[in-house]
């Protein structure tokens, strides 16, 4: 293999370049020659040819390929840990054995160009090697010999279906070229010096030795042995060469060879996989070392699996003897709203800062989080960014109410001896979100966790408790009013401490003006209570009344009833308790399900709309509330104005041309449409056959 192009691209002298050549830039070289293979009379024609030509990101100019020497790892040895702890972390059975890993050896012996062999290299990188393909000297082994993955830790894929991309790169890992031409970077840790002769003097005619080493000390070292006591070894003096000098025929007296350092750097990702350990204070054995390696998780994307996350663990149990962490995260790819990847040609990218700047970062945060499902990406929808930063400001308004109405932390309020099944039941709410919360971010379901949250804050307590609570705190009762007070502002606090991972501005604002703290929210201790032994009939009581006030908002929302206008509430075949729960809650079930009155009867009034809790059926008189023959006929127009427009969507779907040629977005969105009117169509179907003959 000839080699005409210097690094520069200049024609390079050799054997078979015409002198006319040398030092000629290769597009005026190429020029040359076709001119002068014309002027011979030998040129019979030019032809253009397409190729696919590499072109540098910074320079713009075509690059030559150019074989050149480069350093290899020799992944496929580094590679048995990495893939023992990964299939150990993803096996059945917790406790299962491990096999064994034989320990990495390899001959005491390195050339880059085929020298002499460089012996005792002191934690030189054990399967580094040369184009030629000859290992280097084992270096620091965290296995000790032969050892069990067991020893060195598990690692495992969340979620689990990103193992079988791994498998793909492992079980075909080729050697690693570890070697750079950069300006920047980890130097390739090799310095190169002379061959000698027999006397002591620079052998011309052979190829420079090599020298790995972590330390100079150690290449001086390792070239001294190397070379022999009587030779001198120094390092950066820009040159190889040699000073010798003795007398003539017999070895040099004094000899002294100069070494230099390869100019390469080592791969950004073989540099990016010591991140573990090396920002830790590796190789020395640190606090820090200790303390936090192996880290606990890491969180990357699916695309550098093999370019991080497979070098990070070959070289951290490598050169540890440990895995680097224990879980690696998997996130999504973030989408447009279309679930197209973003796309600066495509003109969809969305800028996270403009979002900010009109949302705010916890209302962004929160979005992602709560569209974060394993194995799902993320569709980015301004729409319920929005939404999210509602759900801030619904926060806000409940932090007003509960400052109006004198709800603050008090000290010396327990949890466990409250008395009004109201308070009972929002403090066991928040104690089953906070653990359920817990268990997802364990299990890495950030949708599920940021999902519960949600719905206990604005659902359970916005909506609920604090709309249950107020007839008490505009009541009469001090000691009612004083336990409302103290357990409203504890179930705030907790919301505000389960929320603070995913909404961490807007919380921690609120608990700084929601009281005097004595610690930042963000080192407030993360909520861990119980309430093994609360009242579950209490508990039960409020949980029935939610039921049935919703059941009374549903009724009457379908027959289109006006808020403004109340009805008295019938209820036929109650037993003890329900009886019991009726006349105890009513002061709460009036105001939201707007009832004027209620009575226990043996039958149902006619023309009353009805819905069953439990054994009883609550009934509401329609006289007075609609104008029935109204309302079927709004109805029945709704309807036919809904079987409509799915008549349309319907011709659409099914006319070829249209799902051929229109986008697949477009024809999704039709699809969208066809299912939320046929939902909306079953809902006037119901209503319809509910309203009562009169």
């Amino acid at each position: 293999m000839h080699v005409i192009m210097d690094e520069q691209a200049r024609m390079k002298a050799g054997e078979i370049m015409p002198e006319k050549y040398v030092g000629m830039d290769r597009f005026d070289a190429r020029k040359a020659v076709v001119a002068d293979i014309d002027a011979l009379g030998l040129l019979e024609k030019t032809e253009d040819h397409k190729a696919a030509v590499p072109i540098g990101d910074r320079s713009g100019v075509v690059i030559e390929p150019m074989l050149t020497d480069q350093w290899y790892v020799d992944a496929k040895k580094l590679s048995v840990d990495a893939i023992a702890a990964m299939n150990a972390g993803h096996s059945p059975s917790a406790e299962r054995s491990l096999p064994l890993v034989h320990s990495l050896t390899s001959p005491s012996a390195h050339s880059r160009e085929s020298g002499n062999p460089v012996q005792n290299i002191k934690r030189a990188p054990e399967a580094l090697t040369s184009s030629a393909g000859s290992p280097v000297e084992p270096g620091m082994s965290g296995g000790k010999g032969s050892g069990m993955t067991s020893d060195k830790g598990e690692t495992r894929f969340i979620p689990p279906n990103w193992k079988k991309t791994w498998d793909q790169w492992m079980d075909d890992i080729q050697p690693w070229c570890i070697s750079r031409q950069l300006w920047w970077g980890h130097r390739v840790p090799a310095w190169y010096g002379p061959a000698l002769t027999k006397d002591g003097y620079m052998d011309v005619h052979a190829k420079n030795e090599v020298f790995v080493g972590e330390t100079d000390a150690d290449i001086i070292s390792v070239a001294q042995q190397h070379y022999g006591e009587d030779v001198e070894v120094k390092l950066n003096v820009g040159v190889i060469s040699v000073n010798a000098s003795g007398p003539e025929g017999e070895r040099a007296t004094k000899i002294t060879v100069s070494l230099i350092q390869d100019p390469d750097v080592l791969d950004t990702w073989f540099s990016s996989g010591l991140w573990p350990f090396a920002t830790l204070g590796w190789p020395e054995d640190t606090e820090e070392l200790a303390r936090f390696y192996p880290t606990s998780t890491l969180v990357t994307a699916f695309d550098i699996i093999f370019f991080w996350v497979a070098r990070m663990m070959m070289q951290g149990l490598h050169l540890t003897g440990k895995v680097p962490f224990k879980d690696v995260y998997i996130h999504a790819l973030v989408l447009d709203e279309h679930g197209q990847k973003m796309s600066k040609s495509k003109g969809n990218v969305v800028d996270p800062l403009v979002l900010i700047d009109k949302y705010g970062a916890d209302a962004l945060r929160f979005s992602l989080a709560a569209q974060a499902a394993q194995g799902r990406n993320i569709r980015l929808s301004e729409p319920r960014i929005e939404g999210y930063r509602n759900f801030g400001t619904k926060l806000w308004n409940a932090a007003k109410f509960m400052e109006m109405n004198e709800c603050a932390p008090d000290p010396d309020f327990d949890y466990t001896k409250c008395q009004l099944g109201y308070n009972l039941w929002a403090i066991a709410k928040v104690i089953e979100t906070q653990k359920a919360v817990e268990r997802a971010i364990k299990d890495y379901r950030f949708n599920d966790a940021a999902d519960a949250i949600y719905k206990f804050a604005w659902g359970s307590f916005c909506g609920w408790y604090l709309e249950l609570s107020k007839p008490i705190l505009n009541g009469d009762n001090p000691e009612h009013i004083s336990e409302t007070r103290a357990a409203m502002a504890w179930v705030f606090d907790n919301i505000l401490k389960i929320l603070h991972p995913f909404m961490p501005f807007i919380t921690e604002e609120l608990w700084q003006k929601t009281a005097t703290r004595k610690t930042d929210l963000i080192r407030a201790p993360w909520p861990e209570y119980d309430l093994g032994n609360a009242n579950q009939s209490a508990l039960q009581d409020i949980d029935w009344l939610i039921e049935l006030v919703t059941s009374l908002r549903s009724a009457r929302s379908e027959m289109n009833i006006p808020p403004s206008k109340k009805a008295r509430l019938i209820i036929v075949g109650a037993e003890g308790e329900t009886r019991e729960r009726v006349e105890l809650y009513y002061p709460s079930i009036a105001p939201l399900a707007r009832i004027d009155g209620f009575e226990f009867a043996d039958s149902i009034p006619d023309g009353s709309l009805q819905t069953i809790v439990d054994e009883a059926t609550f009934a509401l008189p329609l006289a007075g509330l609609i104008d029935l023959d109204a309302e079927r006929a709004r109805l029945s127009k709704e309807t036919v104005k809904v079987e409509g427009e799915i008549k349309k969507i319907d011709g659409k779907l099914a006319n070829k041309n249209f799902t051929d040629r229109a986008p697949a977005a477009v024809v999704e969105q039709e699809h969208t449409r066809r299912t939320a009117f046929t939902t909306e169509l079953e809902k006037l179907t119901a209503a319809l056959d509910n309203l009562p003959d009169v």
